[in-house]
């Protein structure tokens, strides 16, 4: 009696491991995409968290009644709110110091955007 494996059930062998490899895949780089949107969405709330600390030690500089301000990242920087080098995570570059938390006040409520509409 021969021991082993015939030549089609190695290749049946091979199909079912691509297929279970593909599908595991693709599976993997959604959950990585979903989870890079997820931390990217956190690193703008705390863009905008700085923002709101920064406005707490500037009240001076905040917006008047029906006027927006843009707080750009680098003021963030500059005034230790925030710090240097932080990456978008789904770009792997670093966030552009032009990006800007904009702050509205709105009926002496002030409310911030990351690159909202100013």
């Amino acid at each position: 009696m021969k021991k082993g494996f015939t030549l089609v059930e190695l290749l049946a062998i091979l199909a079912i491991l691509s297929i279970l490899l593909i599908v595991g895949t693709s599976s993997m780089a959604r959950i990585i995409k979903k989870h890079k949107q997820e931390l990217y969405t956190e690193q703008t709330k705390s863009f905008e968290e700085s923002a709101k600390d920064w406005g707490l030690k500037n009240i001076n500089l905040l917006p008047a009644e029906g006027d927006s301000l843009k707080l750009t990242l680098a003021t963030l920087k500059s005034s230790k709110f925030i710090k240097e080098g932080i990456k978008n995570p789904i770009t792997g570059q670093m966030f552009d110091d032009t990006d800007y938390v904009c702050i509205f006040n709105t009926n002496g409520t002030y409310i911030y955007t990351y690159n909202g509409e100013c």
